[in-house]
């Protein structure tokens, strides 16, 4: 399998607060070119998965690649190989929105160089050119939301975590927000992307759909159609719903409606019930092929040779010839310097005093 089929994998990933558990065992593999939902009621672990994947907190147990790196060992490589978006959108109102741009994300991550055509390129790419100088207090939510996902593509990563980029925007906005994504997707990059309560039109834009349940997964693999059939497959009738989104949320988390709806005497249990979809996934087909798939990526792909390759390119290129991203960007990298000296400069677009002097400023 080659090595661009994917960029993310998360094995018996355990997280605990205290005495509660966050996440009880997740496997994920996140392919490339897809925008992935990642779905769940809420304290399902759909954030917690996200900041352990982005290196924010560490797991109490499992292990997790991102690009090959281990997020836990080498934090530092998985930060410069992704881009992330919190719940809110990461902006000062006070700058205008090329300022932000410039500011908070251009000259941390670009050499100087470099930072004015890539800031044009992103406020182009997201319709933001005719709102750049003005100031971000102006713009409206999905502008804002919109500059925030600029920002985390500063540095050209190609992968992308969003923590639900649609909290706080309207419908009209919020498809108009993840139909960017789903562009960006489509470039080749790896999008994980939480999502609490998603309209039809934005959970058809999603190439695969996780679904967790009380820190455990309760569905991994194909969404639109196929994931609604997985359910029914299971005894959980779709009659009523016009949303997929909506059916599965009920039918793993229960939900408010569920909560008021009359049980019959005997019927199992809420808990039972959520622990029944868990133990059908855990022992279904589908959950076999993608641990298998899984291991095979793992025992057939040495994910280092994306490193190796990117060596490669220089030694054939020459340094005056690498591409953009490997010039201002250094992604990928494991290490600063190789034995060759072909990596001899700082991994970092700015030395120490330069960025204390942007954060002055």
């Amino acid at each position: 399998m080659p090595v661009t089929e994917y960029a993310v994998q998360a094995e018996g990933l355990v997280k605990e607060f205290g005495d509660v558990k966050a996440l009880n065992g997740i496997d994920l593999v996140v392919p490339r070119g897809k925008v992935v939902g990642l779905l769940g009621p809420n304290g399902s672990g759909k954030t917690t998965t996200v900041r352990i994947l982005a290196t924010l907190l560490k797991a109490a147990g499992g292990s997790a690649q991102v690009n090959g790196f281990d997020v836990q060992r080498q934090a530092d490589d998985v930060r410069r190989s992704i881009g992330l978006t919190g719940q809110y959108a990461a902006v000062d109102e006070f700058l205008t929105g090329r300022e932000n741009l410039t500011m908070f994300g251009g000259l941390f991550h670009l050499e100087k160089k470099y930072v004015a055509s890539r800031c044009d390129e992103l406020l182009h790419k997201f319709d933001l050119a005719d709102a750049a100088d003005r100031p971000a207090k102006t713009y409206s939510g999905g502008m804002r939301r919109r500059l925030d996902l600029a920002a985390s593509l500063i540095a050209k990563p190609g992968i992308l975590f969003l923590d639900e980029p649609t909290s706080g925007l309207d419908s009209a906005i919020a498809l108009d927000v993840m139909e960017a994504v789903k562009v960006l997707a489509d470039e080749g990059r790896t999008v994980l992307c939480t999502i609490h309560q998603p309209s039809a039109a934005i959970f058809d834009l999603f190439g695969a759909t996780i679904i967790l349940r009380a820190g455990y997964v309760a569905y991994f693999g194909p969404g639109r159609e196929q994931v609604r059939d997985y359910f029914v497959a299971q005894g959980h009738p779709y009659e009523g719903y016009d949303n997929v989104a909506e059916y599965l949320l009920e039918t793993v988390g229960g939900g408010v409606l569920a909560a008021f709806t009359p049980r019959a005497v005997g019927s199992p249990s809420r808990k039972n019930e959520t622990n029944s979809i868990i133990k059908s996934y855990q022992n279904s087909q589908i959950h076999a092929r993608n641990l298998l798939w899984a291991k095979n990526i793992t025992n057939d792909v040495d994910m280092s040779s994306i490193r190796s390759q990117q060596l490669e390119a220089e030694r054939v290129h020459g340094k005056t010839e690498r591409s953009e991203q490997l010039n201002s960007m250094r992604s990928f990298r494991s290490d600063s310097s190789d034995s060759d000296g072909v990596l001899s400069e700082s991994a970092y677009a700015n030395n120490p005093f330069s960025e204390i002097g942007i954060m002055v400023k």
